[in-house]
């Protein structure tokens, strides 16, 4: 198995299995949430210039609940909801019987089953913290991006104390979280072919920016192009 390959040969080594048993609930609908869209804009600055025509990859959709916020309320050309647990994007593939653009797919963000350059955008709310190897899936965002896309993420802020305990170490913490953490989120990407703009933000008092206090680390990343041009 590709995935299974993948997995065991990562260092610290992902823990599929544990991933599968800890997400053992099957997602029958994909929720409507509606404070998701003005949360979204806290991270996806002008979201319909971000979505509006362009071809969208979600990693981590899990629920589906951004899947539906964005084609519900934005007009993507296409959506690709991406998770490594098949039986969390139930939902979101009934979805597609009235979203024809909307895909539900399932892969692993360190080998994404994903040709070359075939997106413009992609969104990660609260993945990077189930990856061990960030720089692994950087590099892999960057593959699939065009020259010039755009990655738009949003992760639990590992330099608050509180938060990063919640995200790692509490009962809502799944086998493979792992702190996220500004500087390494920097270099991973800045390594893989990204101009990166980082800060911080609290969702209930979204000026409340201090590193050590603020709740969310928000990520824009744009693919810079390549020697070549292309």
């Amino acid at each position: 198995m590709r995935l299974a390959k993948i997995f065991t040969t990562e260092e610290p080594t992902f823990d599929y299995e544990a991933e599968n048993r800890f997400f053992a609930t099957r997602i029958e609908d994909a929720p409507n949430l509606p404070w998701l869209i003005d949360d979204l804009r806290l991270w996806v600055p002008q979201p319909h210039a971000a979505f509006n025509g362009k071809r969208v990859l979600e990693i981590g959709s899990s629920e589906g609940a951004l899947a539906r916020t964005v084609v519900e309320n934005f007009e993507p050309e296409m959506y690709v909801a991406l998770d490594i647990i098949q039986r969390r994007l139930i939902g979101t593939e009934r979805l597609r019987a009235r979203h024809s653009n909307l895909y539900a797919v399932t892969g692993s963000a360190f080998a994404l089953p994903i040709g070359d350059c075939k997106f413009d955008v992609i969104l990660n709310n609260g993945t990077l913290n189930h990856l061990p190897h960030i720089d692994v899936a950087a590099c892999e965002f960057a593959r699939v991006l065009r020259p010039g896309g755009v990655y738009f993420g949003r992760e639990p802020n590992g330099y608050n104390p509180a938060v990063r305990w919640i995200s790692t170490r509490s009962k809502a913490a799944s086998p493979n979280t792992v702190p996220v953490l500004e500087r390494k989120v920097k270099k991973s990407f800045e390594n893989a072919g990204f101009e990166v703009f980082t800060d911080f933000f609290w969702r209930r008092l979204p000026m409340l920016k201090y590193r050590f206090l603020a709740v969310s680390l928000r990520i824009q990343a744009t693919k810079r192009p390549s020697i070549a041009g292309s």
